[in-house]
């Protein structure tokens, strides 16, 4: 079931060498629905044949795209309709697209950026431009999901194992700090967006139109540094138990906070997630890819869905009132 698309949920434009793809869903917060990831995978494709450049934006300010669309996926289970969820293209098949584009895939990242948005934009792009006001997280934990769209590939590979200290914690990062950490490859003030869209659709050169705008701001730095190194020691260690109980040992104040923060996460979840991460530092995109589906699949339609469709529901509204 695909359904069909509102038209101004996902706008495409082109010039003679780039493809632009730009979300326009604000009382969603672009939120993505299966029938977005389509039209956007088909797009993308076309793109491909006859463009020497894509580039993916949001056109609702100061967020990108807050996730994949939950409030949809807990429609369909409580309607029955579990055969809309299972078509292995939601998501899954776009962020295995944009990261073997056979032409440069830029991110313009300008806002919020969670779940689902991550997967078409820090995670497989080849380049993520991130700007100040930038909210990158991976909160799927507090509603009884599995991290995906990706994760379990591309945060196991992340420096000081810091994607798994996001994975567990929800963990934000905020504007340069996701170039600092690995989670985007260039930074731009948001006010030079429009110059750099300009540049890149009026050159060949994609390194040297980001490299001419893009800019590190003064006194960068990142709000986990002070805490590298235990996150290098702590979160290496293969399960969530054993996180749990180095935390207590050290003891310290970000310890503490760091022990509260999981202990309000699905323990079920965070345990298949810890797996499965680690797991990916040894595989493929496509094999992390597969592993995440059979994931998804599995908390959606097991025991576990009472329980993370209660978690969801909160969180949903807690979003709805910030």
């Amino acid at each position: 079931m695909s359904g069909s698309l509102p038209a101004a949920d996902v706008v495409f434009k082109e010039t003679d060498t780039t493809g632009i793809m730009i979300m326009n869903r604000p009382k969603s917060r672009n939120a993505i629905s299966i029938c977005m990831t389509h039209a956007l995978s088909r797009q993308l494709q076309d793109f491909e044949k006859h463009k020497k450049i894509v580039i993916v934006k949001s056109n609702v300010p100061k967020i990108f795209c807050a996730g994949g669309d939950v409030a949809e996926v807990l429609a369909h289970l409580e309607s029955g309709e579990r055969a809309a969820l299972l078509n292995p293209r939601y998501g899954y098949q776009l962020v295995n697209l944009i990261a073997t584009a056979r032409v440069p895939y830029v991110a313009l990242v300008d806002g919020i950026t969670m779940g689902g948005g991550v997967g078409v934009s820090c995670y497989p792009a080849k380049y993520s431009v991130c700007t100040e006001n930038v909210e990158f997280a991976m909160p799927e934990l507090r509603i009884g999901l599995v991290c995906d769209v990706g994760s379990t590939y591309y945060l196991p590979r992340l420096r000081n194992h810091v994607g798994f200290y996001l994975a567990l914690t929800g963990t934000r990062l905020r504007g340069y700090e996701n170039v600092a950490v690995g989670t985007a490859t260039h930074f731009c003030e948001s006010a030079r967006l429009p110059e750099l869209e300009k540049a890149l659709t009026s050159t060949d050169d994609v390194d040297g139109a980001l490299n001419a705008i893009c800019t590190r701001p003064e006194g960068a730095a990142h709000s986990l540094e002070p805490h590298l190194q235990k996150i290098d020691r702590i979160f290496r260690l293969e399960s969530a138990e054993e996180i749990l109980a180095e935390l207590d040992k050290d003891g310290s104040a970000w310890a503490k906070k760091t022990t509260a923060i999981m202990r309000c996460m699905c323990p079920l979840a965070m345990k298949a997630l810890m797996h499965a991460m680690h797991l990916g530092k040894n595989l493929s995109l496509d094999d992390c890819l597969q592993n995440e589906w059979i994931l998804a699949t599995t908390f959606f339609f097991g025991e576990n869905v009472r329980e993370g469709k209660l978690m969801a529901r909160r969180y949903l509204v807690s979003q709805l009132t910030v």
